[in-house]
């Protein structure tokens, strides 16, 4: 079965490191096509219209000139990409461009491409901001995970190195729609070394253990153990049945008294991951108005996270 993948690419460094991830990490089992996406800002249709609708004929030469400029430069670019990605082993057939100018913002614009193209995923770049712009300005990419539903969101920030992946979990099913997508991708590379990572709330357990051993924490306690227990099994299976077998990946568990950001940073410094995969909605909870996912990729660089929505 082949997989369509979209690039949502621009003119910027960002673009290549996604460009380059795509082709050198993120390695399927299956044929898989590529769609690099360029989609020109607002105020690039605004100068189109302004020179059909007519202008002052100095103004509208000038316009014209920086028009035809910029439409060189997106195709330069994106044929640049195309190259690179034919260089690092993909077939011509498999990398298509496509440039448009936006109609409902870029980030809808991009969410619907991807929809009605039936992509598996979408990989795009990440600029490199402070952490303190990281929090006040959302950046395409930003936005592209925040507003995405039911497509994975593969964000590269910078240049990956590292072939170990960290899937993220809890018992959750959107924590078994993220195993499910990486089994889908089919990592075919032995030297990707997949850790899962299932954070459990250590606060609720501990309430449990202090309490009657007939009292409702009690069961619920032995409910979340079994939960666990479970969805371990029920990951590995999957894993296997994708081909990744228990050579290649571990499962690790991380207990929690709340909050879960600590434990998955720790894990991905220690473990040196250059991919992190993860629910967009891990936990079903934020903290200073902003989900996990969020504070994770404000402290990762050189790394690559997947959201799963």
């Amino acid at each position: 079965m082949t997989k369509k993948i979209l690039l949502a690419v621009d003119n910027s460094v960002s673009s290549s490191e996604a460009v380059n991830y795509t082709c050198e990490k993120l390695l399927l089992r299956e044929e898989c096509y590529y769609t690099l996406l360029n989609i020109q800002s607002q105020s690039s249709l605004q100068n189109r219209e302004e020179i059909i609708s007519g202008v002052k004929s100095q103004t509208q030469r000038e316009m014209k000139n920086n028009i035809k400029a910029n439409t060189k430069e997106d195709s330069n670019f994106l044929e640049k990409l195309r190259r690179l990605m034919i260089v690092k082993g993909k077939k011509q057939n498999q990398v298509s461009t496509v440039t448009r100018y936006s109609e409902s913002g870029i980030v809808n614009d991009i969410l619907e491409y991807a929809h009605i193209g039936l992509y598996e995923a979408i990989v795009v770049g990440r600029n490199k901001y402070s952490l303190i712009k990281n929090i006040f300005m959302e950046s395409i990419s930003d936005n592209l995970v925040k507003h995405a539903r039911d497509i994975p969101v593969w964000v590269v920030c910078g240049n990956v190195k590292s072939a170990k992946m960290l899937l993220v979990v809890n018992s959750s099913q959107g924590s078994l729609r993220a195993v499910e997508h990486v089994c889908q991708m089919g990592c075919e590379s032995p030297e990707v070394q997949i850790n899962l990572l299932h954070v459990i709330m250590e606060k609720s357990i501990q309430q449990a253990l202090l309490s009657d051993s007939y009292s409702n924490d009690f069961i619920e306690m032995e409910e979340a153990l079994q939960q666990v227990t479970e969805f371990q099994d029920r990951a590995r299976r999957m894993l296997n049945n994708a081909g990744i077998h228990d050579d290649r990946f571990k499962i690790k568990e991380a207990w929690s008294n709340g909050n879960i950001f600590k434990p998955i940073m720790a894990e991905i410094k220690n473990g040196d991951y250059g991919t992190i995969v993860l629910d967009k909605f891990l936990a079903n909870e934020s903290f200073f108005m902003r989900r996990i996912y969020q504070h994770v990729l404000d402290h990762i660089e050189d790394r690559a996270m997947c959201i799963v929505s």
